[in-house]
């Protein structure tokens, strides 16, 4: 019994340390075919009178979070009006956030159905973002190197179907922190009922 708990408590604490969430600091993609005359990391083409850019800026305004365990990311903090390569306007607030994801391991996912939505804020103005959409899938988060010529760097791109246009995020991406996901309270209760079993077993053994 005392080796059955042993290793029904180490099978659970495995499970405990692949369970995390990532969090990663954002920066503007480098591509200059995509860029334009503009630094950007989200693109609202469609937008009224005419195509707005925002930039994540220096890389560390703004973070995506993803739980591997919930299935969900957040994209958070704040993005800037770009107004031409290397000039900027005004911080907006960036909350966004995907569900229903694909895990691809390592902190990394795809999403395939469209579950997502967010806005940029700044004082009363409020952008919708919208739900994710288009292409093979709806966002992909990987290590994949896309569009940087190389099969290391991290970029994220998903379509937005907020309004008319190619309307997108396309950023790269460098891993900030690394935290375990606590473990739920049934698990605590698991692992304490496994112990108490093998004292019980030793307590027998010396009677």
């Amino acid at each position: 019994m005392m080796t059955f708990a042993v290793m029904a408590t180490s099978l659970v604490g495995a499970t405990i340390a692949q369970a995390a969430t990532y969090t990663y600091n954002l920066a503007d993609h480098p591509d200059g075919n995509q860029r334009g005359n503009f630094d950007y990391g989200i693109r609202l083409d469609g937008a009224q009178p005419s195509a707005r850019f925002f930039t994540f800026g220096n890389g560390s305004a703004a973070q995506l979070t993803y739980n591997d365990t919930t299935f969900e990311a957040t994209l958070s903090g704040s993005v800037f009006e770009s107004t031409g390569v290397g000039t900027v306007g005004n911080a907006y607030t960036l909350s966004y956030t995907l569900s229903g994801l694909t895990d691809l391991g390592g902190g990394f996912f795809v999403q395939e159905t469209a579950n997502s939505s967010g806005t940029l804020t700044l004082g009363t103005e409020v952008i919708s973002l919208g739900t994710s959409s288009n292409g093979s899938y709806y966002f992909k988060f990987a290590n994949d190197g896309h569009r940087l010529g190389s099969s290391t760097g991290i970029a994220g791109r998903g379509w937005i179907a907020s309004s008319p246009g190619s309307n997108d995020f396309l950023f790269t991406a460098s891993l900030s922190d690394t935290s375990p996901v606590p473990l739920p309270a049934a698990g605590w209760l698991m692992i304490a009922a496994l112990g108490g079993l093998g004292a019980m077993r030793r307590r027998k053994t010396r009677d």
